[in-house]
């Protein structure tokens, strides 16, 4: 039977305000409580100074951590911290995440769905620019992510293992707040005005932006209609820099990346010494053993090596080949076993790159969702973000088969 939800008397209205030492006792009684930390990372207190240790090392210096009062007495927690980029291939939108817990004495009385509200618009009006603030609830949590809906926060899909909780990969929905719910005049988001699909993991651009004229690609693609394309994966070194300025001296392939373009030898060397050399998993996408790309997996480093972005990019001659959906299937067929510990491979890409989006499903990618105000097209205004398919590739999900 769903819980009688009742709203706190006008008496015990809910505030936030910040955390002291003094609030030791007051977060120990909920963070010692297994019901409060079923669905979170660290295990239930079994002393106040661990509260308050708690509260030294990581309450206080956070940039958004608040207490969440019924009157003058704490019954909660809530926070809000800056997200990183959306992936190492593209640039992030400005963007944070939400986290909250309240005493179990008091859930079903509307204090989380209102103290959410609260933090929601103070992140808005104390960081301006900011295009999204997220939040993910246990597909467990029913009453959680009641919480967010009612807050007016918007489901937008199920991240598969998306984290660990004790030990124990976790599914976890996925919800936002973009800066245009809050404003029903809002202009539509800059996706839906321009005409070319925004590219953050490469692939190619729609069939008009093919080189259709040029008559040696055209023999080229018949020739590989036939045979198909010979793809190979191998560390990228300072003696492939030649290759390397074909895609990364081309704006139309890097205009979407985050690292800068190559408009001289010098700098494609720079660039392979200083980030390529010291990259945990990148590798040259080769046809006929020459690179004509790149593909990159980056662990993210706050969640012990679980999760891993993927990104990729191409040169234009080599576009629309399929060359890389064979190479991100080479990737899943290797990295799980060359990155111990990695449990989920996560890509995004715009929800007008209807060509990546394919690329990724052909070699096994689940799609999960659409992640609003995620990712910033290069040239957009303040604030103009756009929407991003998110995919998923498990280390439990069956290999794809690389022909």
């Amino acid at each position: 039977m769903e819980q009688q939800r009742r709203e706190p008397a006008p008496e015990t209205e809910v505030t936030l305000r910040e955390f002291t030492e003094a609030d030791a006792e007051a977060l120990f009684a909920w963070a010692s409580d297994p019901r409060v930390v079923l669905f979170q990372r660290r295990e239930a207190y079994a002393r106040v100074d661990e509260a308050r240790r708690y509260i030294l090392d990581h309450v206080l210096p956070h940039p958004w951590y608040r207490a969440i009062c019924l009157g003058a007495v704490a019954v909660g927690s809530i926070s809000v911290k800056p997200c990183c980029p959306a992936g190492e291939e593209g640039e992030g939108a400005p963007r944070a995440s939400l986290g909250y817990r309240v005493a179990h004495g008091h859930w079903g009385r509307g204090v989380a769905t209102r103290a959410v509200r609260m933090a929601a618009a103070a992140a808005f009006a104390e960081w301006p620019g900011l295009a999204r603030l997220e939040a993910v609830a246990d597909v467990e949590n029913p009453a959680s992510q009641r919480v967010l809906e009612k807050a007016g926060f918007v489901r937008e899909g199920v991240l598969r293992r998306f984290v660990v909780l004790k030990g124990r990969p976790r599914d976890m929905v996925m919800f936002s707040l973009v800066d245009s719910d809050r404003d029903e005049r809002a202009k539509p988001k800059l996706l839906l005005q321009v005409k070319e699909p925004f590219e953050l993991n490469k692939e190619g651009r729609r069939g008009a932006m093919d080189p259709d004229g040029d008559a040696r690609h055209q023999q080229r693609r018949r020739q590989e209609e036939e045979e198909g394309p010979v793809v190979s994966l191998r560390p990228l070194g300072l003696a492939d820099v030649d290759d390397f300025m074909a895609w990364a001296s081309d704006e139309r392939v890097m205009r979407h990346l985050k690292r800068p373009m190559c408009a001289t030898r010098e700098q494609a060397v720079a660039q392979i010494r200083d980030t390529v050399l010291g990259h945990p998993w990148f590798r040259a996408v080769c046809v006929a053993g020459r690179p004509v790309g790149q593909v990159s997996v980056w662990p993210y480093p706050d969640d012990g090596g679980h999760r891993a972005n993927l990104g990729y990019a191409l040169a234009h001659d080599h576009w629309g080949r399929g060359v890389a959906s064979t190479a991100i299937r080479m990737v899943v067929g290797r990295v799980f076993e060359e990155l111990p510990g990695l449990g989920r491979l996560e890509a995004v890409t715009d929800v007008g790159n209807v060509r990546s989006q394919r690329a990724l499903e052909k070699a096994g990618f689940q799609r999960e969702g659409v992640l609003r105000s995620y990712i910033v097209r290069p040239g957009a205004g303040a604030g103009e973000a756009g929407d991003a398919a998110v995919y998923s590739f498990l280390s439990s999900d069956p290999r794809p088969p690389l022909a």
